[in-house]
């Protein structure tokens, strides 16, 4: 695990505690003018090598003196030709610190298939969301940093609990990542495994996909579905936008045409739905309208099938809502169903209009 800390002093020098990894301890400053850098020393061990650089140069030997405890760097960065320095103390002598290569990507399986070697690939569209990636990966110059391996799916960083490597030689792995499940879209994983050289050289492999829907029963140009709602927002009262199929919103405007919206007052907010024959529902979605640069994301949503003369309940909200995204997925125990509603409780709606209902698709499978 690299660490980070960042000290300051003065107007001119800012420093950086770059890592402290059993591979070497690297500092980084940023000196405009001549300047002393004095940090403790929890060992005063002779001989001690310090190596220091800017920019893009190359290493040399550092000035500096030992006094009482403390190691003192003389920064010089018209001499070295830049002002972003960087300091590597006490490198083992096994570690190559002129190496600026990134491991080598060696194989790349994602769930049962095996893919070719290269970093980037996409996996096209299907209907099922990729769960697996494995990763093989050597460095020709260096040990790889296995502590500092990780991961993001759209940007969210993936749990260590669920990033496994293997490892027998210092300079391989294979790194195995488990994603969490996603909502229908476009997506991007990146799995990043660093090496231990100073320069922090990174395999980045990233491996995007398309999960899409291809089982929509609302879908207009497949079924004659009939809607109705408790309420309209004023310019609001055309419900074709529900179910044509049309979810690239833009944000630059949400109006009728590519949505609906509710009466924003307090009470219940609803959508019914009426399938021209029974179907067996596992799953509906909901797309958010989505403006200014915000996707309206309702926090109170129940899923109802009628049951004698009112409504059942087959999907619940969880009590902390849900997260704010471009579609929601309400899953639950298959049921054949010629109706349903989309059914938002009082108050229920997005954070900062919760007293409105304001839809761009809906879709069940």
């Amino acid at each position: 695990m690299r660490l980070t800390r960042m000290l300051s002093f003065g107007i001119c020098v800012g420093v950086m505690l770059c890592s402290m990894s059993a591979y070497a301890a690297t500092v980084r400053a940023i000196c405009n003018v001549p300047a002393h850098l004095v940090m403790p020393l929890v060992q005063q061990n002779e001989p001690f090598h310090v190596f220091i650089k800017a920019g893009k140069g190359q290493w040399q030997p550092a000035e500096y003196e030992l006094q009482d405890g403390r190691i003192i760097f003389h920064l010089q960065p018209a001499k070295l030709g830049g002002s972003d320095i960087m300091l590597l103390l006490n490198p083992p002598q096994d570690l190559d610190i002129y190496d600026n290569n990134p491991p080598a990507l060696t194989g790349l399986k994602v769930d049962a298939r095996q893919l070719p070697t290269e970093s980037v690939v996409h996996l096209g569209v299907a209907n099922r969301a990729p769960r697996l990636i494995r990763i093989g990966a050597v460095d020709a110059e260096n040990a790889l940093d296995l502590t500092s391996v990780s991961a993001k799916l759209d940007e969210l960083a993936v749990r260590e609990k669920n990033i496994r490597i293997e490892s027998t030689e210092p300079s391989k792995a294979t790194v195995s990542v488990r994603l969490r499940n996603v909502e229908y879209g476009r997506h991007r994983a990146i799995v990043s495994i660093p090496d231990a050289s100073p320069q922090v050289n990174a395999l980045q492999v990233v491996v995007a996909f398309d999960y899409v829907d291809t089982t929509n029963f609302l879908l207009a140009a497949l079924a004659d579905v009939k809607m109705r709602t408790d309420s309209c927002f004023s310019n609001y009262e055309i419900l074709e936008p529900l179910n044509d199929g049309f979810k690239d919103l833009t944000g630059v405007h949400c109006q009728n045409d590519v949505s609906w919206a509710s009466a924003e007052g307090p009470g219940d907010h609803w959508v019914e739905v009426t399938l021209p024959e029974p179907k067996t529902i596992k799953e509906v979605t909901v797309y958010w309208a989505y403006y200014s640069g915000a996707y309206h994301t309702s926090q109170k949503i129940e899923i109802q099938v009628p049951e004698d003369a009112g409504w059942r309940s087959i999907y619940s909200s969880p009590k902390e809502g849900h997260p704010v995204s471009r579609c929601t997925t309400f899953r639950f125990t298959p049921v054949k169903m010629d109706k349903f509603r989309v059914f938002q409780h009082s108050g229920g709606g997005a954070a900062g209009r919760p007293d409105l209902m304001w839809l761009a698709e809906i879709e069940a499978r």
